[in-house]
């Protein structure tokens, strides 16, 4: 009897999900392709050359022609009607950018492509500048719906980060001077931030410490940084510090490793520190 009972419950379960299945396959809503990041959108921009990818979006159900040709353009139009309520910014020189292709394809089987630009001689003097890049759809192949309140975005690119700013994965001990077992062992996720050009911040070996990370020719000098000189952080007596990697297209970022080996002071104790910080997704 409860077998029976169970092949009608899974009976039931089937014609329902066939039923709903009909259903959405009876279903059409328009294509649509529009931009997520519409109107004035701050970035980060890699300090010397990149890469930067703008999202660009379609939607529907069950439409025809489900893959679509979209035709971008740096919008001058748009921007003197964006500056006359905004004065403050400029237009991006032509100089720090050029267009990958106009056209973004966005296939069948996905809902997003990237419209790619790219930017170059970028320094720390660029992101006080207040530059502005207007990019719209101008047409869409065949011919949709595209989104009026979502066709347009001001990239302002107002801040900077370097090639070493991202996460990283960090293994290490803690040993106190002369000690010969660690005290601490080291084993999280962390992430790094952008102070300039070769310099960033990092989690140091303390919960609330923090600590900067210099690089020199694959050389690193650690030092505390400002708010934490009570640790008297500093590179390790006889032992480098260094980094190793080289930059990548596809993270927009250095694929490297920090093999860092430091000391600090804590209750009256020095403590060694030897950590190594892996790039991390």
């Amino acid at each position: 009897m409860k077998n029976n009972h169970l092949i009608y419950f899974i009976l039931l379960l089937l014609i329902s999900f066939t039923s709903c299945k009909k259903g959405i396959d009876n279903i059409q809503v328009e294509t649509t392709v529009y931009l997520p990041q519409s109107g004035l959108n701050t970035q980060s921009v890699l300090l010397g050359e990149s890469i930067y990818e703008l999202g660009v979006f379609k939607a529907g159900i069950n439409q025809i022609n489900p893959a679509v040709i979209v035709n971008m353009k740096i919008d001058l139009d748009t921007l003197n009607k964006f500056l006359v309520l905004n004065p403050g910014y400029k237009l991006l020189p032509e100089t720090y950018y050029s267009i990958v292709s106009p056209d973004v394809v966005i296939p069948k089987d996905k809902d997003s492509e990237f419209y790619k630009i790219h930017l170059k001689g970028i320094d720390e003097s660029f992101v006080s500048k207040n530059y502005v890049l207007p990019v719209s759809i101008e047409s869409v192949s065949p011919s949709v719906n595209i989104l009026k309140g979502k066709k347009t975005v001001f990239l302002n690119f107002s801040k900077y980060r370097s090639v070493y700013e991202c996460k990283y994965k960090t293994y290490g001990k803690v040993m106190l001077e002369g000690g010969v077992d660690p005290i601490l062992t080291i084993d999280e996720q962390i992430v790094a931030a952008t102070v300039s050009a070769n310099k960033i911040s990092v989690k140091g070996a303390e919960n609330n410490m923090v600590l900067y990370l210099t690089v020199n020719n694959n050389e690193v000098v650690i030092t505390g940084a400002p708010g934490f000189e009570s640790y008297g952080i500093k590179n390790s007596v006889g032992k480098t510090s260094t980094y190793t990697g080289e930059f990548s297209q596809t993270y927009q970022a250095n694929t490297g490793t920090f093999k860092l080996y430091y000391t600090y002071t804590l209750t009256g104790q020095q403590k060694n520190v030897e950590v190594e910080l892996k790039f991390w997704l």
